[in-house]
């Protein structure tokens, strides 16, 4: 009976001193927000016609490069809110 006593002092006692409870900070994984949309520039190379003289068909690759090179910027522009750090 005394075995049995101190057993359960011993037992409450361990238990008494249980150490405090940790806080651990998980990340939780969030969705990103949905990208915006960009809208697609209208080409002056899609204007061009057989019979279009060639300085002028010339000049309308030229302005198509310059558009798309904008569009691309624009984009990259947009996209750069995405990347991780």
């Amino acid at each position: 009976m005394m075995r049995l006593l101190l057993l359960v002092i011993v037992a409450l006692a361990g238990c008494a001193t249980a150490p405090a409870p940790l806080r651990v900070d998980t990340p939780v994984a969030l969705p990103c927000p949905p990208p915006p949309i960009a809208v697609r520039p209208a080409l002056p190379i899609s204007q061009i016609t057989r019979d279009s003289p060639p300085a002028s068909v010339l000049r309308a690759y030229v302005a198509t490069v310059e558009v798309l090179m904008g569009y691309s910027l624009s984009l990259e522009t947009l996209l750069s809110g995405y990347k991780e750090e």
